[in-house]
């Protein structure tokens, strides 16, 4: 049976039935299993591995994982950047990118968008591009989850009374022999454990060991100091770049995102046309107001299944192979969606407030866009705070509903605040007929004589004060008066609001580092 240790210039096979423990011992090998208890020892030339050990190890899964909107020259260059040694330069880097794609014939797809398994590349191109993706990274150790040639089976089992005819393929006979048919009864692991073999390697293991301790403490290059190949802010820069470019290319998102925000704007616009300043119209301002909230649920369902998705592809493999930190991934998909608030906010606001018939001195039109941009901020730091944890993004739809629960924490409590506060605050209120309150005051004193003392304690106003008889009365004279009713009698009651909507902004993308911290799991190391 093949040695259990690792030559330099070896190619290892490791063979057993569908459920043995291949895979998990693969992932062991490779420092990427973060569940279970591990025993033993992973040791390389005799030593501990280093800190470096992931990202320069060459570790193709069975599964191909890659970012679908990414080209196949891409997603090298990617893993090529953040992958080889920071003493190398990025010219030096991408060099190498061409030396692979030569190798893997890759040239003919180089450009091409990988896409989805079934809507892009074909099997066998997305597992050119899995071993490319590994082989850029200038790896020192392969690991490759499939089976290669066998050797000394046949005498290994010749010494336990089993023949291997020579027309059967070895290593399917072998995987009977152990846990098929052909197991006569054995225990084949203690079998091993008491054979001669089994004690030649355990000393081999040992003599290695040995070899590597007394060679004194090994010199390792520079870069297996660090955790991570690339720097900080390199990280930052091809992750935020990445993110971008798929969100570019992701035509059906970005449409969705457009046409929602267009179409809910001229809904709404349209619902409330030219609202005017009647006692009524009050109410009108702050329902196209509360109409303006509900463009987040909308954008909240697709926000969260990209993010999901983006962040099932890094846990899969990028965090494994230490390509960047999981603070690079948060701070990429934050800053990439950064754009396209913006203009999400101006789309919003350019066909929705001139038609409403607001306002445009720059006291109400500049805060009331400041909030609306915050807006953009705010639900989509909630929805991708909730898709930072959830497991799946039907999960992350359940959740959603729950966080306007509490009144005096929710957010859009304090939104809807903001942007009241400036529409209403300046309005003088002009009471239609059939809005009046009427009524004949005491014989002899006009309706402002009568009316003086309750003025001058309570709201509104009497049309004719000269009357002696049908006066009307009016509630607010102005919308400051109405806003008194929903706790926002101060006109720095608007700002406050929209500092805190700011606050809340912040915040949501702090639970975005704060959950998906919470969710990562570190590689368990052996005891």
């Amino acid at each position: 049976m093949e040695e259990p240790h690792l030559h330099t210039g070896t190619l290892t096979a490791l063979m057993g039935s569908s459920g043995a423990g291949k895979t998990t011992l693969m992932d062991v090998l490779a420092s990427r299993k973060t569940e279970g208890e591990i025993h033993g020892e992973v040791l390389m030339n005799g030593e501990a591995l280093p800190v470096s050990f992931q990202r320069t190890t060459g570790y193709c899964e069975q599964v191909d994982v890659h970012l679908p909107q990414a080209t196949v020259r891409e997603a090298l260059e990617f893993s090529a950047l953040l992958r080889q040694p920071r003493s190398l330069s990025d010219k030096e880097k991408l060099a190498y990118v061409d030396v692979i794609i030569d190798l893997l014939e890759l040239h003919d797809i180089e450009d091409a968008i990988i896409g989805t398994p079934g809507a892009g590349l074909g099997v066998e191109q997305r597992k050119r591009l899995t071993i490319g993706v590994e082989l850029v990274s200038k790896p020192k150790l392969w690991l490759i989850s499939v089976v290669g040639e066998v050797d000394k089976l046949s005498e290994y089992f010749g010494k336990q009374d089993v023949k291997i005819p020579k027309d059967v393929n070895p290593a399917e006979r072998m995987i009977d022999i152990v846990s098929g048919d052909l197991s006569k009864g054995k225990d084949w692991a203690q079998v091993w454990s008491d054979s001669e073999e089994c004690k030649a390697r355990k000393d081999d293991l040992e003599k290695i060991k040995k070899e590597g301790q007394g060679n004194g403490e090994r010199k390792h290059a520079e870069d297996d100091k660090y955790e991570y190949a690339s720097t900080t802010g390199a990280q930052l820069k091809l992750v935020t770049k990445r993110a971008s470019i798929q969100l570019w290319r992701d035509t059906e998102y970005v449409t969705n995102k457009v046409a929602l925000h267009i179409g809910s704007a001229l809904f709404n616009g349209f619902s409330f046309w030219m609202i005017g300043n009647k006692y009524a119209d009050l109410q009108n301002r702050i329902f196209t107001i509360f109409q303006f909230i509900f463009v987040a649920p909308g954008v909240i369902a697709q926000t969260q299944p990209k993010f999901i998705a983006n962040r099932d592809i890094f846990e899969a493999r990028e965090k494994k192979a230490k390509l960047y930190s999981w603070q690079a991934f948060c701070f990429g998909e934050i800053v990439a969606e950064v754009p396209y608030l913006l203009v999400c906010a101006l789309l919003y606001f350019a066909p929705w407030y001139p038609v409403v018939g607001f306002s445009f001195k720059p006291s109400v039109a500049g805060p009331v866009y400041l909030q609306m941009t915050l807006y953009e901020f705010l639900y989509t730091g909630i929805g991708q705070f909730v898709a930072a944890y959830a497991p799946n993004a039907v999960f992350a739809a359940l959740v959603n509903p729950l966080l306007i629960g509490v009144y005096y924490l929710n957010p859009f409590n304090y939104l809807i605040g903001g942007l009241v506060s400036r529409i209403v605050w300046d309005v003088e209120v002009q009471c239609a007929e059939q809005e009046f309150g009427i009524f004949d005051p005491p014989q002899g004193q006009t309706c402002s004589a009568y009316m003086m003392s309750f003025l001058s304690e309570n709201p509104g106003y009497i049309d004719n004060p000269d009357a002696t008889s049908q006066c009307r009365y009016c509630p607010y004279s102005k919308g400051n008066e109405y806003l008194q009713t929903l706790n926002l009698g101060k006109k720095s009651d608007g700002w406050r609001d929209i500092a805190i909507t700011f606050l809340f902004v912040l915040s949501s993308y702090g639970f975005v580092f704060l959950l998906l911290k919470l969710r990562s799991k570190a590689s368990k190391k052996a005891s």
